[in-house]
């Protein structure tokens, strides 16, 4: 019974997966990487690639012939006459309800280089946007880290209460026998049967949470989790001190400062010379060219332009330093992010101390309390103590281990927080 004992104290989740071993296992990686696949969010990575392959395509349509027509019908208080008669001529006279329709063609032929500098910023932007959704996508990893590690502490303490409830059960008609034989009183058969129900509500309130959790794991993976499902408990093995920070939001930044850059390009060439050939040509009465040719007539006019802005009035200069002054401010909050970040690895690494050294102290506990426990059974055995008393023991046993447990969880989660929040898992 000793031997029995101890083997309850100290079974392992091991044997309560092998009892289940017709349960799905899961394990974080996959779940993090169900949860990402179906993320909605993962949607806006073609939205952006979509929509900047129609700005692209916009930008490249720029460049083509630009086609307009144009149509008026005026009247005018007064029009052009001479202030003399031509002798043997009739006065040709200017109607002053006049009409026309126009079609015009323009084709850039240089425009200082605007089309290819918008275009970079349109790729710049479809890559900040891209990335952003990288950041949102990582996040949802410590969503998920932090479920995972929710369900395994229920896990960890189902497995241990269980083991206690069997060595229990196996104790009860221990117990029955000392009772029948007069060893011990009645009532501590009693207290064993309710300290079994103790741990029987225990077991459901852990269950009820554990289901709780597991709903909401099984809503960010899109996949519904079975109720014996079991989730592995993960093996991690890293050296803190090599752990370098290369989250996803260190790209945003890069990414922010290539669109700054890119908006500076096309403001450099935003005051180029632009040279256009056009052409125009229509019908109208009286001919706009010629206005003593008063009948419906046609007319063209095709010719080269250059349009130069000159003078912006520092309306350039104005946006560059507002540019410049935004990369600082980006520079500001990149130095800021790696600085809060570090501040939480470094807390992240105290807590991987902190759980080693409990864990020292647990191993050692574990081993004194089942001394403890096999030298209350045996004073039970003879009447020397009551059940209470050695009921008591018994529980801080089960404690004892359900406290290593949560340290060796916590000892693996701290690790993994410490990957996650560095940007290396």
């Amino acid at each position: 019974m000793n031997y029995a004992l101890k083997m309850g104290l100290i079974v392992l989740l091991s044997g309560y997966w092998h009892t289940n071993s017709f349960a799905q296992n899961y394990t974080l990686e996959q779940c993090q990487t169900d949860a990402l696949q179906t993320s909605p969010v993962l949607k806006q990575k073609l939205y952006y690639e979509s929509m900047a392959s129609h700005e692209l395509l916009n930008a490249k349509k720029s460049n083509l012939p630009q086609l307009t027509f144009s149509g008026q019908a005026t009247y005018q208080s007064d029009v052009f006459q001479l202030p003399f008669t031509i002798p043997g001529s009739e006065p040709v006279v200017i109607p002053k309800d006049q009409y026309r329709a126009t079609i015009g063609v323009q084709q850039k032929i240089y425009d200082g280089q605007s089309v290819s500098k918008n275009n970079e910023l349109i790729n710049a932007g479809n890559e900040l946007n891209q990335q952003q959704v990288e950041v949102e996508l990582y996040q949802i990893k410590s969503v998920i880290n932090q479920l995972y590690f929710g369900i395994l502490f229920f896990q960890e303490q189902e497995s241990v209460i269980k083991s206690s409830q069997t060595t229990l059960q196996s104790q009860l008609k221990e117990v029955q026998s000392l009772v029948d034989n007069g060893v011990v009183l009645r009532s501590s058969l009693y207290s064993v049967k309710k300290e079994l129900l103790i741990l029987q509500q225990q077991l459901i309130e852990l269950e009820s949470n554990k289901a709780a959790l597991m709903d909401m794991l099984s809503k960010w993976m899109d996949n519904p989790l079975e109720k014996g499902a079991i989730l592995e408990v993960p093996t991690i093995a890293f050296k803190s001190e090599e752990t370098e920070i290369k989250r996803p939001e260190l790209l945003l930044f890069e990414m922010q400062k290539r669109q700054i850059e890119a908006n500076k390009s096309l403001l450099g060439v935003s005051n180029s010379p632009k040279l256009f050939a056009f052409a125009n040509g229509g019908v109208g009465n009286p001919n706009p060219y010629n206005f003593f040719q008063t009948d419906w007539s046609g007319f063209y006019m095709v010719g080269v332009k250059i349009e130069w802005n000159i003078f912006d009035y520092g309306r350039k200069n104005n946006n560059v330093k507002v540019l410049d002054n935004r990369a600082l401010v980006l520079e500001s909050k990149k130095e800021n992010y790696l600085k809060l970040t570090a501040i939480n690895l470094l807390q992240n690494d105290r807590d991987i101390q902190k759980y080693e050294a409990l864990l020292d102290e647990d191993k050692e506990i574990m081993a004194l309390q089942k001394v403890v426990v096999e030298e209350s059974y045996s004073q039970l055995n003879n009447g020397i103590i009551t059940s209470t008393q050695y009921l008591m023991e018994v529980n801080s046993a089960m404690r004892a281990e359900i406290n290593m447990k949560i340290h060796e969880l916590s000892l693996i989660k701290s690790k993994i927080d410490l990957l996650t929040n560095s940007g290396n898992l």
